[in-house]
């Protein structure tokens, strides 16, 4: 299931087009994690929108050549992503941060993170200048932060 909303494809996708300009759409659909049918909806979306060029190719292959329109596209859409990105983040600081107070009013000195993720990373930097001490992180990649 495709749960990534329509600009971010976009944006992924005229990222991989940035990449590498004769590619298929079969490859395209493989890196982005989505349909085939639904590259095919974007790449016409952004010609249609004068966002790309495809140029025709021997052999069967095709060219796309992103716009000055497109690259103007890519901008915003890269610009909007961020925000998002950085509101998210900001949001997601705000819980552990509401959470960590619960925590030292009922007097919890010690947490063990369960996760090795970003919300894991921003735990563990959410707890410098506190009164608590992260004791362990129960991980699935190599222990970053030298804490186990």
């Amino acid at each position: 299931m495709n749960n990534h909303p329509p600009e971010d494809i976009s944006l992924r996708l005229l990222d991989e087009l940035t990449k590498e300009s004769v590619i298929t759409q079969r490859a395209l659909a493989d890196r982005l994690g989505i349909a085939l049918g639904l590259v095919n909806a974007y790449v016409k979306r952004l010609y249609n929108k004068g966002h790309i060029k495809v140029k025709n190719l021997p052999k069967n292959r095709v060219k796309y050549i992103i716009t000055p329109k497109g690259f103007a596209e890519k901008a915003k859409l890269t610009y909007s992503y961020m925000n998002r990105s950085i509101d998210y983040f900001r949001d997601v600081r705000q819980k552990i941060e509401q959470t960590y107070a619960v925590m030292m009013a009922s007097d919890v000195k010690n947490i063990l993170l369960w996760g090795d993720g970003e919300v894991a990373e921003l735990c563990y930097i959410s707890t410098r200048g506190l009164p608590l001490k992260i004791v362990g992180v129960v991980a699935t990649r190599n222990d970053k932060y030298g804490i186990n």
